[in-house]
């Protein structure tokens, strides 16, 4: 009967060593797969062992990847006459950045061209001088641009860019 506890000890940390061998094989995707579907079935124990598998490795699941992009545009006095020049503006940034990201043929964020560098080239007058009618011209511009630069830069994008 003293052998069975320790029978049973042993079985637990074999199970525990082959499954953190079975962890240590999978790469980062898969891991963080297992993690995930873990998660979702309410594995605690393999929970906690891919969780030291990633400790291990030094894999930061929450961190943003290198290719993290993003629009930034400025709080604008413009914006607080009328709810929609936000979105005139960013959508007018977002094709002129686009085009900008097309003419130059690269995969590098298109959003690393700054802001008042897009208003300074197409209306002349630093981002804070903006009007209402500005605001208008640059909605205008967008709507006469926006099919054109859209499709050809979602081909480019497709074709060139996956990884990045």
């Amino acid at each position: 009967m003293k052998c069975l506890p320790f029978a049973a000890l042993l079985l637990l940390v074999t199970t525990h060593q082959v499954a953190a061998e079975r962890l240590a094989s999978l790469s980062e995707p898969e891991l963080k797969t297992a993690v995930r579907d873990a998660i979702e079935a309410g594995d605690q124990e393999n929970l906690m062992a891919a969780m030291k598998e990633i400790r291990r490795r030094r894999m930061w699941v929450f961190q943003p990847t290198a290719s993290t992009c993003s629009m930034f545009v400025p709080d604008l006095p413009v914006f607080s006459q009328h709810f929609a020049n936000r979105m005139h503006i960013e959508q007018a940034y977002k094709i002129a950045a686009q085009k900008r990201f097309l003419e130059e043929g690269s995969c590098s964020c298109m959003f690393d061209w700054p802001f008042s560098d897009f208003v300074i080239g197409h209306l002349g007058k630093s981002p804070n001088e903006l009007t209402q009618d500005d605001v208008i011209q640059l909605r205008d511009w967008r709507s006469q641009e926006l099919s054109d630069i859209l499709g050809r830069y979602t081909e480019f994008r497709n074709a060139n860019c996956q990884g990045d």
